[in-house]
């Protein structure tokens, strides 16, 4: 007689525990900021004026916007047919589980009904919000975001979050049905142009060739149009050195810094013993919207280039104290004007905090680095760094220099003058 054998309480409660678990996908593009990142400042990845998406809905100080979100949507029914709103919620409707997929599934607990009202009020916000921002005759003169730069400021800040976000295909279908006859851009220039205000001295630039389909969420947008340039400089790269020494050190050591005036912050150059660094605006927001940046990137899969984390890691190296910060400064390469040089130190030491480079080993800046050690290597690069240091930095010593030279060459001239004098008189 065959008796089923009796399972054991722990392999039972194992089973229920594995049933409960959510279905997870390699495919979720927004994420929660991981806690050893958002512990270092955690008011950098969360939204001060408006919620988009599931991650913050709900938070009582920013429901203010949710008001604003129904007006928005007001606007454009006004300028659509009577039964717009019935299209937009089949539309999204449609979308829903696709959307659902962009998220951890254990983070979102919304159900269809509430998770599509979202989808169609925030997507019909952001339209709304580049539509007025690029074409202002659509501005009404009550709307309090256009009446104040500092709200249009936070949408920008807030906009860029790694947990604001909503998939780029909500926004751009919603877009589409909502056009209206006469000239207009598409979707992926109005963002770009309302976007750009929120990089410090910077002017962002579509990616050539980008598509919609290609786009994952504003964030990416942001990532894509910040970074596309260096990406295609940075095709071939070969396996190099990571680190290098501080500014100050390199400075002793023969390294010249410059400014390089170029529309990509993170094209950085060493040549002929000069490096070449471009400058970067430290404002109000710079720490939020970098680290924003650096957390999109912690998600990549392990052979995507992380090019903001790589410059965070190079410039690290260079910013070891408050006096690399004031050299840096004093070269045009760093511009700040709210926080002193120890201030901009402890940001950028925090920034590195936790953040992964790729670990491939193509490190972006590894030809810089190597370049720069190597420079750094020679023994008459540090003398001549030490001369110039010591003697030749100013104009006094420069002419104290230049007299002791003198000195000591009409004084050589005076002593074989001498010698030939003896020499001569020896002969006769």
């Amino acid at each position: 007689m065959n008796m089923s054998r009796r399972r054991d309480h722990v392999s039972i409660r194992i089973d229920e525990k594995l049933a409960g678990l959510c279905h997870t996908s390699s495919k979720h593009c927004i994420c929660r900021v991981h806690d050893q990142l958002r512990r270092v400042n955690e008011k950098a990845y969360e939204p001060v004026i408006v919620a988009i998406g599931p991650y913050h809905r709900g938070k009582v100080d920013l429901q203010k916007m949710e008001k604003h979100k129904l007006r928005y949507l007001q606007h454009i029914l006004k300028r659509g047919e009577e039964t717009l709103v019935d299209n937009l919620v089949m539309a999204i409707r449609q979308l829903e589980e696709k959307a659902r997929k962009c998220y951890a599934a254990e983070t979102v607990r919304l159900d269809t009904d509430d998770f599509v009202e979202m989808m169609l009020l925030d997507g019909c916000f952001i339209v709304e919000l580049f539509r007025k921002f690029n074409m202002r005759h659509l501005v009404e003169e009550d709307d309090l975001i256009f009446q104040s730069d500092q709200i249009r400021f936070c949408l920008r800040r807030d906009l860029i979050l790694l947990e604001n976000q909503l998939p780029f295909f909500i926004i751009a279908q919603l877009f589409d049905m909502t056009k209206f006859p006469g000239p207009q851009d598409e979707i992926i220039h109005m963002a770009i142009c309302f976007l750009n205000y929120i990089i410090p001295n910077k002017k962002l630039v579509a990616p050539a060739r980008i598509l919609v389909n290609d786009i994952k969420h504003l964030l990416d947008l942001l990532h894509n149009s910040w970074c596309s340039s260096f990406a295609e400089s940075r095709r071939n790269l070969k396996v190099g050195q990571l680190f290098i020494n501080s500014a100050t050190d390199l400075r002793k050591s023969g390294v010249r810094f410059k400014k390089l005036d170029t529309s990509c912050v993170l094209h950085i150059q060493f040549i002929n013993g000069v490096l070449q660094i471009p400058p970067l605006r430290i404002a109000d927001y710079t720490e939020s919207f970098l680290r924003n940046l650096i957390a999109y990137e912690q998600y990549l899969t392990s052979n995507k280039p992380r090019y903001v984390c790589d410059y965070i890691s190079f410039m690290n190296c260079l910013i070891n104290s408050s006096n690399d910060v004031q050299l840096l400064r004093s070269n045009g390469i760093i511009e700040d004007w709210v926080r002193d040089d120890a201030e901009v130190h402890t940001m950028w030491s925090n920034l590195n905090k936790f953040i992964m480079i790729s670990s491939d080993g193509h490190f972006s800046y590894s030809e810089v680095s190597n370049d720069v050690n190597m420079h750094c290597g020679r023994r008459q690069n540090v003398w001549m760094a030490s001369l110039w240091r010591n003697y030749l930095n100013s104009p006094w010593k420069l002419a104290s220099v230049l007299a002791a030279i003198i000195l000591l060459l009409l004084t050589a001239l005076q002593t074989v003058f001498t010698v030939l004098s003896y020499v001569r008189q020896l002969k006769n």
